[in-house]
């Protein structure tokens, strides 16, 4: 659908830099395993630009589950719902929850996306299938199993704990290289929560009072919007060399609020984006609350 007004795409657009969450902070510690281990198989990470006022988008996310069913743990969504004051993107009439995320409209104004034109849109591993690296509903279910035989140069495992209590937690990202590496990486946790009810809109003015919602962006841990830079003072990267972060983060105070009982984190490392170059090497989740 395309969006009906664009109040301040280009205010956000000229945003300098990144920033660090207020709310979480960060160790790095890196160190050598030999042997270097073997490559894991390659998950595709699915970034959807969705509206909760977006006829067009229910079927978007149906599609998506559809290939998330077919590939089970291969693949790994997290659908933003941007604030841009535009229509599609506002909160439908008498819904609970507002999922419209500053962070969301960052990541799509950045130079990985540089803007949200329509909705909804998919990036497909950060890759350039599209222009400017996005992809309508039609190719998903083609392209995505095209990036699945993929041989990665990193694999990543991420464990944590939390308490729903207080929302907070730790979460620790160990990237191992399986490659010999000279470029950067960025490393990237984002926190999604899923089975969320409440109101959409359908084709033709319909509207459901009891909608599921899943993927939906709530948290980014890392900064906004590349993420960090992993092991920054190593210009070569050896097989065997990791990086093991460890995240302090608190969820923020919503209403309704996250229940992190339904949350599940997102992490992956991506090429840093010289040479316009921001593919994902490799994603892999958890759920906060097993």
């Amino acid at each position: 659908m395309k969006k009906l007004s664009i109040l301040f795409l280009l205010a956000v657009a000229a945003i300098a830099g990144c920033h660090k969450s207020s709310s979480s902070s960060s160790s790095e510690i890196t160190y050598l395993v030999s042997p270097a281990p073997a490559t894991d198989a390659h998950n595709v990470l699915i970034e959807q630009f969705s509206g909760q006022s977006c006829s067009n988008c229910p079927n978007g996310n149906t599609i998506m589950d559809t290939i998330q069913n077919a590939h089970t743990g291969r693949v790994n969504v997290i659908t933003y719902y941007e604030a841009d004051g535009s229509e599609v993107t506002d909160t439908p009439m008498g819904a609970a929850y507002d999922f419209r995320s500053s962070v969301a409209l960052m990541v799509g104004n950045s130079a990985i996306y540089g803007g949200i034109p329509d909705l909804p849109l998919a990036g497909i591993d950060r890759m350039p299938f599209g222009e400017p690296n996005l992809i309508g509903v039609a190719q998903w279910d083609s392209l995505i199993p095209l990036r699945m035989p993929l041989s990665d140069s990193v694999n990543i495992n991420i464990t944590g704990t939390c308490d729903t209590a207080t929302h907070t937690g730790a979460l620790t990202a160990t990237v191992t290289y399986t490659k010999e590496m000279a470029t950067k990486q960025t490393l990237s946790i984002m926190i999604v929560e899923d089975s969320i009810i409440d109101n959409t809109l359908f084709p033709f003015g319909m509207d459901s009072t009891h909608y599921r919602y899943d993927n939906v962006f709530r948290y980014m841990v890392t900064a906004v919007p590349y993420g960090d830079t992993l092991l920054s003072a190593m210009a070569i990267k050896e097989p065997g060399r990791v990086s093991q972060r460890t995240y302090h983060y608190t969820i923020p105070t919503t209403s309704p609020a996250i229940k992190m009982t339904h949350c599940h984190a997102i992490a992956f490392v991506a090429d840093n984006g010289a040479g316009g170059n921001f593919q994902v090497l490799q994603s892999v989740q958890m759920k906060l609350v097993p």
